[in-house]
């Protein structure tokens, strides 16, 4: 998909992919900042999109994916079990 009409349909579905995030989070800070780390993920990932009609549901995948992984990340923060770079890891 060329770049310009990528961002013409991601503007389009912005307001679907705020209210699933609200719902994912149920916190409007942290929608905020998943809707805008899935939105450049999408953008890094355009060139994998195949046919236009799966769009949405290509966003939805990729905003789960990233929730997903957010939520990973914040368990194992929250555990003590976060490794860091080198090996060490992070004591909470």
């Amino acid at each position: 998909m060329e770049t310009p009409k990528f961002y013409q349909k991601l503007e389009a579905n912005a307001v679907l992919l705020q209210r699933f995030a609200r719902h994912l989070t149920n916190d409007p800070s942290e929608a905020r900042h998943l809707y805008r780390e899935a939105s450049f993920q999408a953008s890094k990932k355009r060139t994998q999109l195949r046919g236009e009609e799966n769009f949405k549901d290509w966003l939805k995948e990729i905003l789960i994916d990233t929730f997903k992984k957010k939520f990973t990340q914040q368990t194992k923060l929250r555990t003590g079990k976060l490794s860091l770079p080198g090996g060490g890891k992070l004591v909470a």
